[in-house]
């Protein structure tokens, strides 16, 4: 596969400098980054694999002659550049919510349906959860077929009663830590927690007036786990399928 040319809207952002951050250490080959933001950003540096990556104005630029564009500025810039840059033939993998809810797009959390990106959309548009439902898409696998953390108390009702030694079980095989059980006083808060990549599961319990009910204490990176993270596992994961970079 070819070195890509990649392109992060809103790169002076917090979603922005996470995503920089992460590409660099990725094993995704980086032909050129382009770094785009407002016209208050441009002209910023950012160091990037040993070289200096200088931020542009994004309402300066015609074509932007890229493989991958994640925008990671707001659902205006992306409801404007999001289909004038996958017509220019680049995939384009959205933070906003902009399109979160056409049919057209697919809303990808890799862990959880990476067959929607078996081929490329109409649109040529990816669209990337909020943060919190991606944490919880995570957390939720096994069980069903501040700071940069949100936090999420859950409760769910299951068609049959709930084991809580299967939920343990099923939750330690997943990507996701579980850290106490009911009567333990140890869980994860937004200042406390192990591994930032990880999504934490803690307070497992069920309802002991509902034995289809199950309470669960979900806590992540809203960042690392969330838009950067998720975002990134999206471009590797459409990498992986040959819908960029194979020309």
């Amino acid at each position: 596969m070819r070195a890509l040319n990649i392109s992060i809207v809103g790169a002076t952002g917090a979603v922005g400098a996470e995503l920089i951050r992460r590409l660099e250490v990725s094993p995704i080959p980086v032909n050129r980054l382009r770094l785009l933001a407002s016209r208050n950003s441009a002209g910023r540096q950012v160091r990037f694999r040993d070289e200096i990556c200088f931020v542009e104005a994004l309402d300066e630029i015609g074509d932007l002659e890229t493989d991958i564009a994640f925008l990671c500025a707001g659902s205006a810039v992306s409801a404007e550049w999001g289909p004038r840059v996958a017509a220019q033939g680049a995939l384009v993998i959205d933070n906003s919510s902009t399109f979160r809810m056409d049919p057209d797009v697919p809303l990808v959390v890799p862990q959880i349906n990476p067959s929607v990106l078996s081929h490329r959309s109409r649109p040529g548009i990816v669209a990337n959860p909020n943060c919190t439902t991606i944490q919880l898409a995570r957390a939720l696998r096994p069980p069903v077929t501040a700071l940069d953390v949100h936090s999420e108390a859950v409760y769910l009702e299951f068609e049959k009663p709930v084991r809580l030694e299967q939920v343990h079980q099923l939750l330690a095989r997943a990507r996701c830590s579980t850290v106490c059980g009911r009567n333990s006083r140890r869980y994860p808060t937004p200042r406390f927690i192990i591994n930032p990549e990880d999504v934490h599961v803690a307070r497992v319990r069920v309802n002991s007036e509902n034995p289809r009910g199950l309470w669960l204490w979900v806590v992540a990176d809203n960042l690392q786990v969330g838009a950067a993270l998720n975002a990134l596992l999206i471009a590797q994961l459409a990498i992986a399928n040959g819908l960029v970079g194979e020309k």
